[in-house]
Parts: C-alpha cells; sequence; structure tokens
C-alpha cells in the first residue's frame, strides 16, 4: 500500500477529502465539497456534492501533488444510488454499482461517450465489489439461492445477458428468493410517501394464522433480493414475511435516506405504523409478530409501547431504549455514528400505555460480548416493557456480538419456536424468565 484516503479535519473544523504519501507522509487536500474514494494505485474517483450524478476521474501520475489529469463522466443516464466500484488502466471505463429500491445491479460505463451496460440481472444483486483484472471487469454476484460468485464480463458479450464464465466462491443453502412474491407499496405522510416492504411466502403449505413484520438495523440499511438468513428461517418455516424500508433507510432517494437526521423514531415510526396498519386490513385474522434487529429493535421497542394492540409478540435482538442511552453507554464508534447520523435529539414511546401492553409475549436476546451496543440496553428494554405490563423473556448470549442471532443454531431454533407459540395463539399472563 503506498497511499491511503482519508477524510481530515484542521483546527478550524474543515472536514476535507485527503490523499497521503504513506512513505513521506505528503497530502494533498481536496475541495472541501469532494467526496472519494482511491480506487487503485493510479486513479481516485471524486463528487461533489452539489452534482452527485458527476464523477471525476483523476489520474495520477506520477505523484499526489497537482501532476493528474481529471475527466468529468457524467452519470445521468442511471437512475439510483450510484458507487464506482473500479476504473480501467486507462481511464475509459467504469465499473459501477447501483441500488434502486429493492435491486442491486452492476453496470459498465463508458467514461468517453457515457454508455451504461447492465451486467447483473435482476434476480442475482450486486455484491458491492468489482475490479478490472487484465483489463477483463469482474464483479461479486449474489444468487437466488444466497451462493456467491465473481463473474466477469469478455469483449464482444452481450453484458446484458450476463455472458462470460463465472466461478463459484462459497455458497448458502437458503430458500430462493422467487419465493419474492410482491413488493407492497404503502402510502404515508398524508400520501406523499410510499414505504416499499419486500414481501416473501413459502412456495407451499403457508402458514395463515401469522404475518412477521422483519425491520433492519442502521437505520441506513435496507432489505433487497440480497440473501438474508433471518428471512429465509421465516419463510422455511411456512410463515409469510414482510420487510419494511420505512424512511431513514439506504435509498437512492437523499430526501429519503436523510429522514431521520435529528429525530430517530419519529417519521420511521409513522411509515410502521401505516405499514402495520396496512397489514391488519389485508390480513385481519392474521397475528402480527414484530421481528427487529439493532436499530429495527428500537424501532420495534417504540411501536410496542405506542400500540401494543396490532401485535401478537415482539422479538428484540441487539436493541437499544433510545439514541440517548446508546450515546452514553455505547462504545466510541457508535457514538461517532450517531453524531454524523445526527440521531440525537430524538423522541421515544410516544404514547405508551401501561395498561395496554398487559401480557404481550416479548422476547429480548443480545450478545454478552456486543462490540457495539452493550447488554444492559438490551436489559433497559426489557424493564420499560415489563413495567408496561408485557411477558418479557431474556437472552443474554455468552461471547456472542451484534449478530446474536446468528451466534449458535440454537438461537435460530429457539426463534422459530416463539413464531410458532405466536401462531398458534401464544397465552398472555404466563411469566417471564430471564436466561443467561
Amino acid at each position: 500500500v503506498a497511499w491511503v484516503n482519508a477524510f481530515t479535519g484542521d483546527a478550524a473544523g474543515d472536514v476535507r477529502l485527503t490523499r497521503i504519501d504513506l512513505a513521506t507522509g505528503h497530502h494533498r487536500r481536496y475541495a472541501s465539497d469532494h467526496l472519494g474514494v482511491l480506487l487503485d494505485r493510479t486513479h481516485l474517483v471524486t463528487t461533489t456534492t452539489n452534482d452527485p450524478e458527476t464523477v471525476r476521474i483523476h489520474t495520477l501520475v506520477d505523484s499526489p501533488d497537482d501532476t493528474h489529469r481529471a475527466r468529468s463522466v457524467p452519470l445521468h443516464a442511471l437512475r439510483g444510488a450510484l458507487t464506482v466500484c473500479a476504473v480501467s488502466a486507462n481511464g475509459d471505463v467504469l465499473l459501477v454499482g447501483m441500488r434502486k429500491g429493492i435491486d442491486d445491479s452492476c453496470w459498465l460505463v463508458d467514461a468517453r461517450t457515457g454508455r451504461a451496460d447492465r451486467l447483473s440481472d435482476q434476480v442475482t444483486a450486486f455484491g458491492g465489489f468489482g475490479m478490472f483484472h487484465r483489463g477483463v471487469p469482474c464483479w461479486l454476484s449474489i444468487s437466488p439461492s444466497g451462493a456467491l460468485a465473481i463473474r466477469r464480463h469478455l469483449p464482444g458479450s452481450d453484458p446484458a445477458a450476463n455472458a462470460g464464465p463465472s466461478a463459484a466462491v462459497s455458497t448458502q443453502e437458503g430458500v430462493p428468493w422467487d419465493n419474492v412474491v410482491d413488493l407492497m407499496c404503502t402510502p404515508t405522510a398524508g400520501g406523499t410517501v410510499l414505504i416499499e416492504s419486500l414481501v416473501l411466502a413459502p412456495a407451499e403449505r403457508e402458514c395463515e394464522d401469522l404475518l412477521v413484520v422483519m425491520l433492519h438495523g442502521g437505520p441506513r440499511a435496507r432489505w433487497s433480493r440480497k440473501y438474508d438468513q433471518t428471512l429465509q428461517l421465516f419463510v422455511g418455516a411456512g410463515f409469510r414475511v414482510v420487510a419494511p424500508n420505512t424512511r431513514g433507510s439506504s435509498s437512492d432517494d437523499r430526501a429519503f435516506e436523510q429522514a431521520l437526521e435529528g429525530q430517530w423514531g419519529a417519521v420511521d415510526q409513522d411509515d410502521l405504523a401505516a405499514v402495520l396498519a396496512h397489514l391488519r386490513d389485508e390480513r385481519p385474522q392474521a397475528r402480527i409478530l414484530l421481528v427487529g434487529v439493532s436499530y429495527g429493535a428500537y424501532q420495534a421497542f417504540q411501536a410496542t409501547l405506542a400500540d401494543p394492540t396490532v401485535l401478537a409478540g415482539v422479538v428484540l435482538a441487539a436493541g437499544f431504549p433510545s439514541p440517548e442511552r446508546l450515546f452514553t453507554e455505547g462504545s466510541s464508534g457508535t457514538q461517532r455514528s450517531l453524531s454524523n447520523q445526527k440521531a440525537i435529539p430524538s423522541t421515544w414511546a410516544r404514547g405508551s400505555s401501561p395498561r395496554l401492553a398487559a401480557g404481550l409475549p416479548v422476547w429480548v436476546v443480545h450478545g454478552q460480548a456486543d462490540p457495539l451496543i452493550p447488554a444492559g440496553l438490551g436489559e433497559e428494554m426489557a424493564g420499560h416493557l415489563r413495567g408496561a405490563g408485557a411477558d418479557v423473556e431474556v437472552t443474554i448470549v455468552p461471547g456472542a456480538g451484534h449478530q446474536v442471532l446468528d451466534a449458535d443454531e440454537s438461537l435460530h431454533d429457539r426463534l422459530l419456536r416463539f413464531a410458532q407459540r405466536i401462531a398458534a395463539g401464544y397465552p398472555r399472563g404466563t411469566k417471564g424468565t430471564v436466561m443467561r
């Protein structure tokens, strides 16, 4: 490694993209509105905040001083959130990843003409990694069943047909993403915003008594066609799963993605309430199990205290009761993330009523060694819910980190048993336990 890119700040708080020569310490700071990444030892790609759809390719000739060539490449033909993954040796071709809604795709862009050719199809998610190897573009793809493969596009082949051999590098067993049966759109914010939810259903023997609503972490993450073990776990057990991307999720719409700045737990709660109401109208006889992981657990925690009457059960994995408590108790990295995302101030437990949650079955599960969110915050959530009358079971998993549901196969079994009890009409009022 000869060069690195970093964001550096001076005493005045001016943070800029900076390219640093590791051998000499010489550095070059770019304009304050430039965001970028060093793709290889000769190419730097930057965008500006006032024109994010145009990238500048800097071909660095000799050193990190101003001796470099730069060309602007408009990407207006691609409508989505874009990431430049690689640049060819001569700077004429870009490998670009794009996300839009639940779909990921990979594109070759001619820097001279702006022409864009799609490499990945609708059902194969782009894995977020690409490179040029001996002039041949290569990228990581994720198949409908979760198999990972390195694919390459050979000159003269049809990009849209995904031509060219591929070599599988690892596989995961899972229910095929053919089970994506719908993309549910729910209006919110007075009908001005549409919330997209991924809907998955088992191919056969679907349980009609339970809907699983799954909330992702982040909050700047999103559900897409990429393989997800927990979603497939529920689908494989016969349950229909609804996975909403509420405001604040990663999106090609900047206003949508930044909607939670300064108000974690506000508009996303309105979105979730709209999704739950939509599901109640569509399937009034089905019980709803709300499952949240990390930020999703915080979101589910708030929803439970706001109106537990629409829920039959709740799972809170690696969660926290409020951004303020997370900022106080979390790691320095977590604190920086909260500051960057402007998570504070926030509101929580809006409209909570202790009598409403009486007997609601809740499972709180947390990794004892979670480096991001201390296990004590999960127990705090449990305490609040017990105070609201919920029937709470707490599991602190020894040695487990933040991805606690994947820490042990036995936790998958317990998660499904909990769902099956909710589907069967889990009786309220049983005594909760604490398990370590």
